[in-house]
């Protein structure tokens, strides 16, 4: 399947447990990390939210470090899927069974602004419109009515919710392929970019 505008490369299940590693502060990382500075990680006991220190070249802080009794902490025993991107790329993880496996995801050189099939971003919002404790160490806990919460690593006060009643979001990029007998265009994969907030950014 050709993938417009993008570039995708498998990684093996050693190099996917070494990311894992360098998330936990226990490793370099194992492939390119330009560009990466969020992560998002899912796991058995709920999500956390990450980003790199010293904008983007130092090591990792999770929500957890801030808030320890309501983020649960970055556990590769617990950890089901993980994605760490920004404007370089998206590293994509998840958990198949009793092994990593793994793709990165960058944009291609090509220019296609002109083709059906070109690179469109979307915002998705977060599911949030209040904040539940005060900002610590770079990190706020926000949620919603439903009981719904997570540690964003973002600093925002509660009047950001009186301004707006869903005012974070994040960027994903979706990439396309065409069908080469019908000329039918189609979403084939999708990456996150970055972390926003409604009239301003990260």
């Amino acid at each position: 399947m050709n993938i417009h505008g993008c570039l995708l490369q498998s990684l093996e299940t050693t190099t996917c447990a070494e990311v894992v590693r360098w998330l936990a502060g226990r490793a370099a990382s194992p492939v390119e990390a330009a560009g990466l500075g969020w992560a998002l990680a899912r796991l058995d006991d709920g999500i956390a939210w990450g980003r790199r220190e010293n904008d983007g070249g130092g090591p990792w802080v999770f929500g957890h470090m801030a808030y320890p009794e309501q983020v649960p902490s970055l556990c590769p025993e617990k950890l089901q899927e993980v994605r760490v991107f920004g404007e370089g790329g998206e590293i994509l993880l998840w958990r198949q069974e009793d092994r990593w496996r793994g793709r990165r995801l960058t944009d291609a050189r090509e220019n296609a602004s002109a083709e059906p099939w070109r690179p469109a971003d979307e915002r998705w919002l977060l599911r949030a419109d209040r904040v539940l404790a005060e900002a610590r160490q770079g990190f706020t806990l926000v949620g919603d009515g439903t009981g719904a919460r997570q540690a964003v690593p973002l600093a925002i006060g509660a009047d950001l919710f009186e301004r707006r009643r869903w005012p974070l979001y994040f960027v994903i990029r979706r990439y396309f392929t065409q069908d080469a007998l019908t000329g039918a265009v189609r979403p084939a994969v999708t990456r996150a970019i970055a972390l926003h907030i409604e009239g301003g950014t990260a």
